[in-house]
């Protein structure tokens, strides 16, 4: 059975919801601090030394931050330091990227994209709807 736009939309405001109670429930057991720590989100690197990633451990574990963004490294390296800083964390951590061109734009050995500048010249937004979900797709296995 197919689903139509209506059904999706619904979907989408029902995992919403999903996701805004489990974000209450999970904090609501938390002190003002470790509240205070969820608004912050670090920037971490994975083509940096084992004494960078302790430092992000340690702000996970002793101020309870709320994310990390990544800026340069490569693909298996930020899963692998994704993986190790979610298990650490006892609520999920929100995980970022600078990446509006793709990984590629922060790291190595990953897919390049046109610029968004080249795009706009393209007439057929199809193949931009395409893309956006190929990054969206590549976005999802590094947990981003």
């Amino acid at each position: 059975m197919e689903t139509t736009k209506k059904e999706k939309q619904f979907d989408a405001v029902k995992m919403m919801r999903d996701i805004r109670d489990k974000i209450s429930s999970d904090t609501k057991n938390m002190t003002f601090d470790e509240r205070v720590g969820q608004l912050f989100m670090v920037a971490a690197y994975s083509n940096k030394n084992e004494s960078h990633y302790k430092n992000i451990d340690k702000l996970i574990k002793d101020y309870k931050i709320g994310g990390l963004i990544f800026f340069q490294g490569g693909p298996i390296r930020q899963a692998t330091l994704t993986n190790r800083f979610q298990a650490e964390s006892k609520v999920p951590l929100f995980i970022g990227i600078d990446a509006e061109w793709g990984l590629s734009m922060r790291l190595d050995s990953t897919y390049k994209y046109p610029w968004n500048m080249t795009l706009g010249a393209i007439k057929d937004n199809t193949l931009i709807e395409k893309m956006g979900a190929q990054m969206a797709e590549q976005s999802k296995r590094m947990g981003i």
